[in-house]
C-alpha cells in the first residue's frame, strides 16, 4: 500500500508541476510591481557585470532589496543569456513543494493525513500560477520545507545550507532556526552537535554571502536591507495623530535622509530604524493599536496567485494589477462576477476553511500533547506571524509561505473528525 501511495506521490507531483508549465505558457510572465522590480535591478547589474547589488548600485540604489531573486535573475542572463529558466526552476521547486509537503506530513503525522495533505494541496486554487512572476514565494517556501524535510530526516548539515539559501531569498530564515533549534532542545537528549550542524552552516552560509558583497561593494551585508522602511513607512502610514509627531522629523517627514544623494543604503537603513524609534517613543500605544490591522491585512484573503489569469492586455497596462481580485472590488461587484471571479472567491472560501480547521487541528495536537509537531507546524505560523506585527507590516501574500503547514493541521482535523464520524 504504501508503495503505491508513494507512485500516486510522484506521478501527482509531476502532474501537478506540468500544469505549473502549462500556466506559463497559456497566460505569460505577470509583472508584479516588485517582479518588475527585480528585473530592473538585474539588467542594471548585468550591464555593470557583477552580481547584485553592485559597487555602482551602491551609490545609486536608495535601499537593497531581495538578493536572492534578483540574483537568481542575475545567474540566469548569465548562464543561459535569458530570464526563460528562472521561470522554469521555479516552476520546478515548486512541484517539488508539493511532494515535500507530503513527506513532512508522513514525518508529523501518518501516511493518511499525509496523503490527504497532499491532496489539499494540490487542489487548492492559489497553488497555481505563482512561477508565473519572479517573486521570492516560491524559492522561500521550497527551501523553507526543504529544511524541515531535511531536519526531520536528521540530515542538520544540509539543513542548515537550505535554511541559509532560505534566508537569501527572504530574510525570516530565523522564525524557522528558532523552531528548529527549539524542536531539538525538546526531542533530543544530546541536542549538542545537531545544534551545532545547523547553526554553524546556517551562518556560514550567511558570512560567506556577506563576505562576497563585502568585496564587491565595501559593505558587509547578508540579507535585503528593507525592513526599517517598510515598517517605518507603515507604522508613519496607519499613525493617527501625525500632525503631533511631524516635529520629531526633519523637515517634518519620517522618511528624509540628511545629504540622500550622498548617503549609502546601509547607512540609510539605520537611519530609518532611528526614526522608527523616534516615533515609537512617543506612540507605544499607537505601535500596539496597529497590530491587529497587519495580521488582518496578512490573511484577509489569499488572491494574489490570480493575477496571473487576468489577461495579458490587462497585466501589461493596469495601474493596479491587483484590482479585479481584490477584496474591495468583489464586495462591489457581487455577484456579477466573472469566471475569474467566481475563482478567488471559491478559493476563498477553501482558504477560510483551511484556516478553521488549522486552529480545530492546532486544538488536537495540543490535547495530545504532540509537542513536537504543534512546534514544526502551529509555533511556525504562530512565530511567524508574531514577526510580522510586531516588526513587519501586512500584506496578503506575506502568509503564502504558511500554508503548507496550514493545510498539514487541517489535515489532521478531518482525519480526526472521519475517525469519529466512523
Amino acid at each position: 500500500m504504501r508503495f503505491i501511495k508513494e507512485h500516486f506521490v510522484v506521478a501527482a507531483t509531476a502532474a501537478f508541476t506540468i500544469a505549473q508549465l502549462l500556466c506559463l505558457v497559456v497566460w505569460g510572465y505577470t509583472p508584479y510591481p516588485d517582479s518588475d522590480g527585480y528585473l530592473s535591478l538585474a539588467r542594471e547589474s548585468i550591464a555593470q557585470g557583477g552580481l547584485y547589488p553592485t559597487a555602482v548600485q551602491m551609490k545609486e540604489i536608495p535601499f537593497i532589496w531581495n538578493l536572492g531573486s534578483i540574483n537568481t535573475l542575475v545567474l540566469s542572463r548569465m548562464l543561459f543569456g535569458t530570464f526563460i529558466p528562472v521561470h522554469i526552476l521555479f516552476i520546478l521547486m515548486k512541484g517539488l513543494s508539493a511532494w515535500l509537503v507530503y513527506h513532512i506530513a508522513i514525518h508529523l503525522t501518518n501516511s493518511k493525513a499525509a496523503l490527504l495533505s497532499f491532496i489539499l494541496y494540490l487542489i487548492y486554487p492559489a497553488s497555481y500560477g505563482e512561477a508565473n512572476s519572479y517573486l521570492s514565494e516560491v524559492p522561500f517556501t521550497f527551501f523553507s520545507l526543504l529544511t524541515v524535510y531535511l531536519f526531520l530526516k536528521e540530515r542538520y548539515s544540509g539543513s542548515g545550507l537550505s535554511l541559509g539559501i532560505a534566508n537569501w531569498y527572504r530574510p525570516l530564515g530565523i522564525i524557522l532556526l528558532i523552531i528548529l533549534l527549539l524542536s531539538l532542545l525538546y526531542k533530543k537528549r544530546q541536542a549538542l552537535r545537531p545544534l551545532c550542524s545547523i547553526l554553524g552552516v546556517y551562518i556560514i552560509v550567511n558570512l560567506s554571502i556577506a563576505a562576497f558583497n563585502y568585496q564587491q561593494t565595501g559593505y558587509f551585508f547578508a540579507n535585503a536591507q528593507t525592513g526599517w522602511m517598510a515598517l517605518l513607512q507603515y507604522s508613519w502610514d496607519n499613525d493617527t495623530d501625525k500632525q503631533a509627531d511631524y516635529t520629531l522629523f526633519e523637515h517634518y517627514d519620517p522618511m528624509y535622509i540628511p545629504d540622500n544623494e550622498h548617503t549609502d543604503p546601509i547607512s540609510r537603513n539605520a537611519q530609518w530604524r532611528t526614526n522608527f524609534f523616534k516615533w515609537i517613543s512617543r506612540n507605544k500605544m499607537e505601535y500596539v493599536k496597529q497590530m491587529p490591522k497587519k495580521l488582518v491585512k496578512t490573511y484577509v484573503s489569499d488572491n494574489t496567485t490570480f493575477c496571473t489569469f487576468l489577461p495579458q492586455s490587462y497585466k501589461q497596462h493596469a495601474e493596479y494589477l491587483y484590482a479585479p481580485v481584490s477584496m474591495p472590488v468583489l464586495i462591489k461587484s457581487f455577484p456579477r462576477y466573472s469566471a475569474l471571479q467566481w475563482l478567488v472567491v471559491y478559493n476563498l472560501l477553501y482558504y477560510y476553511l483551511l484556516l478553521v480547521l488549522a486552529a480545530v487541528g492546532t486544538c488536537i495536537l495540543l490535547k495530545a500533547k504532540d509537542t513536537h509537531t504543534t512546534l514544526i507546524t502551529a509555533g511556525t505560523i504562530l512565530l511567524y506571524s508574531l514577526f510580522l506585527i510586531v516588526l513587519g507590516h501586512g500584506e496578503t501574500r506575506f502568509h503564502i509561505p504558511l500554508m503548507p503547514y496550514v493545510i498539514i493541521l487541517a489535515s489532521i482535523a478531518l482525519m480526526q473528525a472521519k475517525s469519529k464520524a466512523m
